[in-house]
């Protein structure tokens, strides 16, 4: 490698990565948003808590991260120009970040498409709720323990050669100390994904077959039973998409890093297009999925629809206390109940004394003294 003094300093930014930092700015708050929508909505709602959707609300956590970590590295991006201290607190932060966060997200998107497999497919439901815990420990440590490997290993840093010999912005990742950077770009972060893309394509095709196949039989179900039933196979159908969204998503960055860094001597401005499907994609997978998550499941549209409802009557209320239509007042009562008062004519007070019974339509009758025995039953007044 080339002395660094040697080597030009770049002075402008181009287009592509202005649009770079804008894209993946925009994306990750949203994705952030989206993720955050998934867990409140799990948390409020009981009706829709099934494991499933447990397991979709951690990866929802672990794109918080990579969101966080997404922030982190638009701050590096920007100063790399700048040829900033490799072990500053900042890029160690951002780095440990990123690659804890891209772990995460790969294992729990891993856990995901096992969990369904077990369930949908072999039909070990216990045997998959039972190894729920197993997936926390593999899916919560090993990122830490990459991250702090990493970290010992003293590989963090930025790659000087990017920015003085291409005229390229980098992230804070792999430092251009490394002499053999391959097996590190493997380690801590595209090996991982890279082993995720290869479980959902092996999966995902069982999964399918198994709930195509599963439509076409009956399931004898209890009568105590069938909601829960229905509700977790409902959940199992829907959910088999989110691996098929990380993929989705994610591939853009594993295929700009299989053309940029994997072949020697590449020229990263090859790949600018690339990059900028990348910067969504790294960036979009907490949104996609809360998109996804709040309008494919019947159920949980008709709870946004009726909380929306509810909010908008309530704020219209709070607008206007009193609405009048026709003969009907709607009122707002300190207890927040709208109640409904009918308006009826007035009622007509009766006289105690009598002096307003009408009695002209009844005749009285009293028996004389010649007349006949009156029978028990013979009626003596008469209309």
């Amino acid at each position: 490698m080339k002395n660094l003094s040697e080597l030009s300093h770049p002075e402008a930014w181009t287009l592509v990565d202005s649009a770079y930092i804008n894209i993946s700015g925009l994306t990750t708050m949203l994705s952030i948003g989206g993720c955050l929508v998934i867990i409140v909505l799990y948390m409020t709602f009981k009706e829709i808590r099934t494991t499933s959707r447990m397991l979709l609300m951690f990866l929802s956590i672990a794109d918080i991260v990579v969101g966080v970590s997404s922030i982190l590295q638009i701050g590096d991006y920007k100063i790399s120009y700048k040829l900033p201290e490799q072990s500053t607190a900042m890029c160690q932060l951002s780095a440990a970040l990123y690659v804890g966060g891209q772990v995460c997200a790969a294992l729990w998107t891993c856990a995901v498409i096992t969990y369904l497999f077990l369930c949908v497919s072999l039909r070990w439901v216990s045997i998959a709720n039972r190894i729920v815990g197993l997936f926390h420990i593999f899916c919560w440590g090993m990122p830490v323990v990459v991250s702090l490997s990493a970290h010992l290993s003293d590989v963090f840093g930025y790659n000087s050669a990017d920015v003085l010999e291409q005229n390229h912005p980098t992230g804070c990742w792999l430092s251009d100390r490394v002499s053999n950077p391959l097996p590190w770009y493997l380690i801590t972060v595209e090996g991982w994904v890279l082993s995720a893309y290869v479980l959902i394509c092996l999966l995902y095709m069982p999964i399918t077959w198994s709930i195509i196949k599963g439509k076409h039989r009956g399931k004898e179900i209890t009568d105590d039973d069938v909601i829960e039933e229905l509700a977790k196979e409902t959940a199992n159908e829907q959910l088999r998409f989110i691996p098929v969204i990380y993929f989705c998503t994610r591939i853009w960055g594993s295929a700009h890093f299989l053309f940029t860094r994997y072949p020697t001597h590449t020229s990263l401005r090859s790949s600018d297009s690339l990059m900028l499907f990348r910067a969504f994609g790294d960036n979009s997978q907490g949104l996609v999925n809360a998109v996804f998550f709040c309008l494919a499941t019947k159920q949980i549209r008709n709870l946004l629809t009726t909380r929306f409802w509810c909010c908008f009557i309530c704020c219209a209320g709070c607008c206007r206390k009193t609405r009048s239509l026709g003969k009907r007042t709607f009122m707002r009562v300190p207890n927040n109940l709208i109640v409904k008062m009918q308006h009826r004519k007035p009622s007509r007070t009766k006289a105690l004394d009598g002096s307003d019974l009408d009695i002209s339509g009844i005749s009285l009758d009293l028996p004389s003294p010649d007349d006949t025995k009156i029978e028990e039953d013979e009626i003596i007044f008469e209309r």
